[in-house]
């Protein structure tokens, strides 16, 4: 026994001091900032399965603490001393604007890091690299592809098909025969819309909201490459139009001006299979998981502030009336499109953006007015060493709940938008800079759309539970449900149908 005991305490021993020094190290490495000294990482196992608590940083740790993590600065560390790297925290859009743009001294000094190393973009990356997951030369290949197929064609359709799809939800069920449709969860309709806009808009696929929609994640890969080829097929033989003249319709899905533009380019800027592949998994991902989840959020908080949406009732009223809705009507909705992004600032789908030091370099951090306002006034700055390697972590959650940029920032009010243009880069909830995210209008488009049209015919409000008021509501409903992006959790809504629908 004697020696197994001393096994056991050399091995403690051993452990103990190899926690000291990570620790030490990791200190080092933030340059001793303040902050919280968990034994995992948020983002690695195990730490990403274990709830928040005083000893640990769970996945939702920067919204169970939101209140906390910023209360002497606007930037933090996070130290772990069993395992993950050490990062530096901040819910700062300067921060923001400098590490999304990456390029000070010379060239990208961060490296995008999501949850993965530079070998290995395990996450988004599943079939090769994409906008996304890849950095310098390489994600200007991407952009330089992927831009020309977002254009104001696909917005155009992305309308119509929307629309459409609207027209036949309310064709058919309980939406044509009833005066009230209870919803639960409200996810079940928006993911499924989001589910068709894509795969029509986007792949050009056949889809319908009576079809029945099925999972086929297993057969994609193969799935997308026959499509892929099929496309270069019909673009060389001249049955889809090029970038320069492609009017026809049948040519302007995503898909379509994807291969397209990628063909146009010149061979080193080309993307191959697997790239285009990749860049689709990203649209699925994102065009899909997100903008479901954003339109559920939206109509779970204008549930709970019936001011607000009758105020967003009338606007729709006064703009449009009753008419068909066109897609010329998208620039003047603008307190649709507020409504929208007031719900993602409050639930963003990206919660984090990681980013990895590339060299020593240097954070800039306006003074906090909270602490000293003449400085503020002045513009003086705070400045953070930033050593080669360390992670900075954007906490999207907590930058917009700032109250330096948002006044009352927990309260759903889409009026702070309402004299920002639609499309205007103040709003943070779609990233920033240039890697911002590429199918804002996409997304936007489709919701505006759907909104305006239900919000226009229906009444909506909380579905409550037997005994529950609507505080429990608001406390069960709205609040984020964490994976690899952020939704609302389980959002259970009333429809009233309006008098004149």
């Amino acid at each position: 026994m004697d020696g197994l005991s001393g096994l056991l305490f050399a091995l403690v021993a051993v452990f103990v001091t190899s926690c000291v020094i990570k620790l030490f190290n990791g200190l080092q490495t933030v340059n001793h900032i303040p902050g919280y000294r968990p034994p995992f990482t948020p983002f690695g196992f195990p730490g990403v399965v274990l709830p928040t608590r005083w000893w640990n940083t769970g996945l939702d740790m920067h919204f169970v603490r939101r209140y906390d993590m910023y209360k002497e600065r606007e930037y933090m560390s996070l130290v772990p001393f069993i395992s993950g790297k050490p990062a530096i925290w901040s819910n700062n859009l300067d921060v923001a604007k400098q590490v999304e743009a990456g390029v000070w001294h010379c060239g990208m000094l961060f490296q995008l890091q999501i949850g993965c190393t530079q070998s290995d973009d395990s996450k988004t990356s599943l079939w090769g690299t994409n906008l996304a997951a890849s950095n310098g030369e390489a994600w200007r290949k991407h952009r330089r592809v992927m831009g020309p197929a977002f254009n104001v064609k696909l917005y155009r359709i992305v309308w119509e098909k929307t629309r459409e799809i609207y027209k036949e939800m309310v064709s058919e069920g309980e939406w044509a025969t009833k005066r009230e449709v209870d919803v639960d969860p409200l996810q079940s309709i928006t993911y499924k819309l989001a589910l068709i806009i894509l795969g029509t808009c986007g792949f050009g696929l056949p889809g319908s909201w009576i079809k029945q929609t099925h999972d086929a994640h297993y057969q994609l890969n193969l799935f997308m490459k026959e499509q892929i080829e099929l496309r270069r097929s019909r673009i060389s033989d001249g049955q889809i139009g090029s970038s320069s003249e492609g009017d026809k319709a049948a040519g302007n899905n995503l898909l379509n001006l994807l291969v397209q533009a990628s063909e146009d380019e010149e061979g080193k800027y080309q993307l191959n299979d697997d790239e285009l592949i990749s860049n689709v998994f990203l649209l699925l991902l994102a065009g899909h998981e997100t903008t479901a989840n954003a339109l559920a959020a939206t109509f779970g908080y204008l549930a709970v502030n019936p001011h607000v949406q009758q105020e967003i009732y009338q606007h729709i009223i006064d703009t449009v009336g009753h008419k068909d809705i066109e897609f010329e009507d998208y620039a003047k909705l603008n307190k649709v499109v507020s409504a929208f992004i007031e719900a993602v600032r409050l639930i963003p789908g990206g919660h984090v953006l990681i980013r990895e030091a590339a060299e020593d370099t240097i954070l800039e951090i306006p003074t906090d007015p909270r602490f000293d306002s003449e400085g503020a006034k002045l513009g003086r700055k705070q400045t953070i060493p930033v050593k080669k390697g360390t992670e900075v972590v954007v906490d999207m959650i907590g930058l917009h709940r700032n109250p330096r940029y948002f006044e009352d920032p927990e309260e759903y009010r889409p009026s702070r938008w309402y004299d920002i243009p639609n499309d205007s880069e103040l709003f943070t909830g779609f990233s920033v800079g240039p890697r911002a995210c590429i199918g804002r209008k996409f997304a936007t488009a489709e919701a505006v759309c759907y909104l305006t049209m239900l919000l226009r015919d229906w009444d909506v409000k909380p579905l409550l539970r037997s005994g529950e008021t609507e505080n429990e509501w608001r406390g069960r409903c709205l609040v984020p449900n964490f994976s690899l992006t952020l939704g609302a959790a389980n959002i259970g809504v009333k429809f009233i149908r309006r008098p004149q629908a």
